[in-house]
């Protein structure tokens, strides 16, 4: 069977109503930051029917959700320098389950986070805000560069203080951050990144 991956585009949509559906067992390399000549982005990027493999960069300045394959091997998503706090993506399905020995790698990866980001306790934080709070709080304290992860609400959410023009140990719309559907370990003690 030939490798082949269908792309649908919804009619007449730009920006927040833009919608981009991909199906087949091709593996498929898309950034969104830059195919369209006009400028535009999907704010809907929909994997889900794929059973190939999706290397998916970003848009910056667009909130996101990003829903990709379930058990269509390792998906690679270069998201640090487009979602923010200011507009957050979301990203659906996400595989943070190493696989079992001789099996091909199956987990999904956050490039440049995935392996290496430090867990914050937000246990204490009784809202959204506060949690964020807490990573930008450890992010003032931590060698620049640094990105951490925190889970709120049976969700997970990754954040590094990247604005240039805010105050360290404190969060605001020009930091990365993200959010993972579900509960994901990111961290170098996580086998599924080793």
């Amino acid at each position: 069977m030939a490798n082949t991956v269908t792309l649908n585009v919804a009619d007449d949509a730009t920006g927040s109503d833009a919608t981009l559906d991909l199906s087949g067992n091709g593996n498929f390399v898309y950034a969104n930051n830059t195919m369209d000549p006009a400028g535009e982005a999907f704010a809907t990027v929909d994997a889900s029917d794929m059973t190939g493999t999706l290397d998916y960069t970003n848009a910056a300045g667009l909130e996101e959700t990003i829903t990709l394959g379930e058990e269509n091997g390792s998906d690679t998503l270069n998201v640090v320098d487009g979602s923010t706090y200011g507009s957050m993506d979301v990203i659906q399905n996400f595989n943070s389950t190493a696989a079992a020995a001789g099996e091909d790698m199956t987990a999904d990866v956050l490039t440049g986070i995935t392996g290496s980001a430090n867990q914050v306790d937000v246990s204490q934080a009784g809202s959204l805000n506060a949690a964020f709070s807490a990573a930008a709080q450890a992010d003032g304290a931590a060698v620049d560069g640094d990105f951490f992860f925190f889970q709120f609400e049976d969700d997970t959410y990754a954040f590094a203080d990247t604005a240039t023009d805010g105050t360290a140990g404190q969060y605001d719309n020009g930091d990365f951050a993200i959010e993972i559907a579900g509960v994901h370990d990111l961290s170098a003690n996580n086998e599924a990144y080793a």
